[in-house]
Order: structure tokens, then C-alpha cells, then sequence
């Protein structure tokens, strides 16, 4: 890949506020799994797009590798806790931030559009989806 980058995770995570009630906090579960193998990685909660902003530019300066995103959506938007992004705005937020890394993303109900996203796309970036509930 590139010497620029280490082979980490940083997650972060934004979902509805009866998912952070029940504490069905995936992203959080995923850090721990991954900490408790000896790996490293970083967990951010956000619930807002200028929240996203600022954990993607933490995301680069951390010149970890690979960055798992975990959200709800539909097929049109990603959706964070109070906001709601489209999915052309999406990528153009997130695409600066991957140069040389890769985007993993667990938001379900988007799924078929990130997969249709990924084929079209031309910047290396790495979609992988869990099944549909």
C-alpha cells in the first residue's frame, strides 16, 4: 500500500439515537474486537455532517489505513444521527480523505448504491457491505 499509512483502523460511527439507547453501538464493538487481536484502532461517535468533517480530517492526520464507516441510509442518502447526506456530497466529503487508504462501510440499507458507487468509481476506494437485516 503506501509507507505513508499504517495498517489500522479508525471507525466512525453515527446512528439513531434508540440505537444508542439499546447500545447496538457496532462500530464500538468492532474497535474491541479489534484491540482485544493487538491490533490498533481509533472509534469516534458523531451525529452531524460538520462532525464528519472534523473525524475525517482526524482520520487522515491519524495515517491509519483503513477507515470503516458505520451508519444507517437509504438509497439515496447516508444518515447520521441529526443529518442526512446525500450520497454524491458524501463521496466528494469523504474522497479527499483516501488517498492511498481504503473506506469501509456498514450502513445497510445503502448498500446497493455504495456497490453501484464503487463499480463507477476511479479512486480506489473500497466498499464492503454487511447483509441486509
Amino acid at each position: 500500500m503506501s509507507e505513508d499509512t499504517r495498517p489500522d483502523l479508525f471507525i466512525i460511527e453515527s446512528l439513531k439515537f434508540e440505537d444508542e439507547q439499546e447500545g447496538m453501538l457496532e462500530g464500538r464493538m468492532l474497535r474491541d474486537i479489534v484491540c482485544f487481536s493487538g491490533k490498533r484502532a481509533d472509534y469516534i461517535y458523531i451525529r452531524t455532517e460538520k462532525e464528519l468533517v472534523a473525524a475525517l480530517d482526524q482520520f487522515y492526520d491519524s495515517q491509519k489505513r483503513y477507515l470503516h464507516i458505520s451508519c444507517h441510509g437509504d438509497p439515496a442518502n447516508v444518515r447520521l444521527t441529526l443529518d442526512s447526506l446525500p450520497f454524491q456530497k458524501f463521496g466528494a466529503l469523504v474522497r479527499h480523505h483516501l488517498h492511498q487508504r481504503r473506506l469501509l462501510s456498514s450502513a445497510c440499507e445503502s448498500r446497493d448504491r455504495c456497490t453501484r458507487e464503487r463499480r463507477s468509481d476511479r479512486d480506489g476506494v473500497l466498499l464492503a457491505h454487511r447483509p441486509a437485516k
